[in-house]
């Protein structure tokens, strides 16, 4: 294994490319190398959610507003926001929560209730469509298609497990449909003919591949299929190619796999021996080139490596 950069700590998201800290939004390389930034004013306190390859618009949250930047700054009537992505020249796709306060016993506190889908025209910043989620005190992570338009939206509600849905936007429409439960949607493929699919924490499952969009399974795996007695395959896992994945487990670190799910390796990273660290996720990059999070002493960092020839 050849080890890459050591970065600051890096979300890796469905494409860790975006950060906006300390005023600035910096657009990475497939290497995860700065290539282009843009000034954001009074964004200190801002979660980013989204943004577009040129970074000429981007979705945030401040405090518990969304906002949405592009030649200005602009609030839009959504709250609580938890993923976005742009779905379109001029379309965003945004999740959010109904956030309920109640009081009990003199103490007043939030709770999730339904959560909802918005169309939101970017020119405009109106919303021109909603769709509901049938799920509650959920948290939505967003993964969008590479090529086809579609966004699966992962609404993860704890230990009861999760709900998958996909969304398409057509003629000012979100069509929402259900497509998986207790199962977490972890990667599409670089051409997008396949679906990885990663077991949910609360759920002994197996990790999936199945070909987009007739979800038929093409592979499957379970920790005993790699030999990892008292071990188990985390939620983390991604695509290098078509035909090359990584699976993260709880114990044993990274393995690599092919196409079907058939284990190749195990995949150690440079200093496995040497360093007590905590693995927490990782994200494919390119062909043969990932980044990992990796937190030591209390102190996370994003690493990008390069798998070396065999």
């Amino acid at each position: 294994m050849d080890p890459g950069r050591e970065l600051a700590p890096l979300s890796l998201q469905v494409a860790p490319r975006f950060r906006l800290a300390h005023g600035t939004l910096t657009r990475f390389d497939a290497s995860l190398q700065p290539q282009q930034t843009r000034p954001v004013r009074r964004s200190r306190s801002w979660k980013l959610l989204a943004a577009t390859d040129d970074l000429a618009q981007f979705v945030a949250l401040a405090g518990n507003r969304v906002v949405l930047g592009g030649e200005g700054v602009r609030h839009l009537d959504i709250t609580h926001a938890d993923s976005a992505v742009f779905v379109g020249p001029d379309r965003v796709l945004v999740s959010a929560p109904i956030v309920e306060r109640s009081t009990w016993q003199g103490r007043t506190y939030d709770s999730r209730a339904d959560h909802r889908v918005f169309l939101v025209d970017t020119s405009s910043a109106e919303i021109v469509d909603v769709a509901v989620l049938d799920v509650c005190d959920a948290g939505v992570t967003a993964l969008p298609h590479p090529r086809d338009g579609s966004v699966l939206l992962d609404a993860g509600e704890g230990q009861d497990g999760s709900h998958v849905f996909v969304a398409r936007c057509s003629d000012d429409r979100i069509a929402v449909t259900l497509v998986f439960e207790n199962t977490v949607a972890a990667a599409f493929s670089p051409s997008g003919a396949r679906l990885l699919l990663t077991p949910h924490p609360s759920y002994e499952g197996e990790a999936r591949v199945v070909e987009w969009p007739t979800l038929r399974q093409v592979g499957a795996l379970t920790a005993d299929g790699v030999e990892l007695p008292d071990d188990r395959l985390d939620l983390y896992g991604c695509f290098l190619r078509d035909d090359a994945v990584l699976l993260k487990t709880y114990e044993r670190g990274i393995v690599l796999t092919d196409g079907h799910l058939v284990p190749r390796a195990r995949v150690q990273l440079g200093d496995d021996a040497n360093l007590d660290y905590e693995l927490e996720s990782l994200c494919g990059l390119g062909p043969d080139v990932f980044a990992t999070v990796r937190w030591r002493d209390r102190a996370g960092v994003t690493e990008v490596w390069m798998l070396a020839a065999n």
